[in-house]
């Protein structure tokens, strides 16, 4: 018989290595493939053509059969099939005892990268095994002074949660998980009609290998349900924008019997009417007289923790910044407190009337010009 150009086929020189073959065949699988082209039977018989092709350079031994002979005859090497070597798995020539090729690798990433229930072992692992359920993100709003000094509070959380009746399983309580008749439990089927076997997932149960034939009726068989929960949070002492608060196990249920998720409570600071805080340290403006500008002498300043005496010097400018040490925000890790600012604004009165107007006038002529 003819012998089929094998290297053409798939597009690759003679002396290509296995890794550019192998390439080569996925490339070509991807575009051929029945599910991407359902119906196309020039695309199907491309597909068997290269898997043929693939079939035999792949294997090493068969590879240098076929480079050695003047004719070939697949049908003879596909016959071969062994029979305990499992899906996607073939033995060589007839003579040779060649050892099998296992493509489920290929066409497990084949399936998974176009977006198909892939057939491998890998993918029903990954369909059937436990799950840790999805994290819950929740911004919550917390008074300035709140932030600062921490406390309990709660928060109503709508949100899903395992079903109280069928305890998340899904399955009513006098029920149970059944084998599922399509796959005879194992989760995967088997492709037929190109001649060469391809494993995909059970499309009846998913992978998982089994069906729920009495879904419990209170939620349908999700196993979830809709419920507004009252969850009490403590926020720490020196929180701030931005931060985060972790409760374990708050988030919503696990799969397959894995543990819930969590959630993530994230600050929010509302304004306050005096400070204004970066990180650790506090800001604020306090109003002072003209004659306390030019004079000097001490004025009370707002802190967290009360008022308190600050000295001002004679002649302090307007927008003057002076620095109360320790007098900021302890923070969530670590002792040191942070540090507050005070800006100073002289404040002009606007009106001036009899004796303070005629002390004024006075002033002026006695104070050097300022231009």
């Amino acid at each position: 018989m003819t012998k089929k150009d094998y290297y053409k086929i798939l597009g690759v020189k003679k002396d290509a290595p296995q890794d550019e073959i192998k390439k080569a065949f996925r490339k070509l699988a991807r575009k051929y493939h029945p599910d991407v082209n359902p119906g196309d039977k020039e695309a199907e018989a491309k597909f068997k053509e290269i898997s043929e092709a693939y079939e035999v350079l792949s294997d090493p031994k068969a590879r240098k059969e076929y480079d050695t002979r003047d004719s070939f005859d697949f049908s003879d090497f596909f016959s071969q099939r062994t029979a305990g070597a499992g899906a996607g798995s073939y033995r060589g020539f007839r003579k040779g005892g060649f050892t099998h090729v296992d493509l489920s690798d290929i066409f497990g990433d084949i399936f998974s990268e176009r977006g198909f229930a892939g057939g491998t072992k890998r993918a029903f692992r990954e369909r059937s095994a436990s799950r840790k359920g999805k994290d819950i993100y929740y911004k919550m709003w917390v008074d300035f002074m709140d932030a600062i000094r921490g406390i309990r509070t709660e928060i109503n959380l709508d949100h899903e949660v395992a079903c109280s009746v069928c305890g998340g399983t899904g399955v009513s309580p006098s029920g149970k998980w059944e084998i599922c008749p399509e796959c005879g439990g194992s989760g995967r089927i088997q492709m037929g009609g190109l001649g060469i076997p391809v494993q995909q997932t059970c499309p009846v149960c998913h992978g998982t290998g089994r069906v729920n034939q009495t879904p419990c009726v209170a939620c349908g068989g999700t196993g979830r349900q809709r419920k507004t929960e009252r969850i009490s949070v403590r926020i720490p002492a020196g929180v701030d924008n931005g931060s985060k608060i972790r409760l374990a196990g708050k988030g919503e249920p696990g799969l397959n019997g894995g543990p819930p998720g969590d959630l993530y409570i994230e600050i929010q600071l509302r304004s306050h009417p005096v400070f204004t805080r970066k990180g650790g340290d506090l800001y604020c403006k306090v109003p002072i007289s003209i004659p306390e500008a030019v004079l000097g002498g001490r004025i009370e300043v707002p802190t967290i923790d009360g008022t308190v005496k600050m000295k001002i010097p004679p002649g302090t400018p307007n927008g003057k910044k002076f620095r109360l040490a320790g007098k900021g925000v302890k923070p969530l890790k670590g002792n040191r407190k942070g540090d507050q600012y005070v800006e100073v604004e002289v404040v002009v009165p606007k009106n001036v009337e009899g004796q303070a107007k005629q002390l004024f006038e006075e002033l002026e002529t006695l104070l050097p010009k300022v231009r």
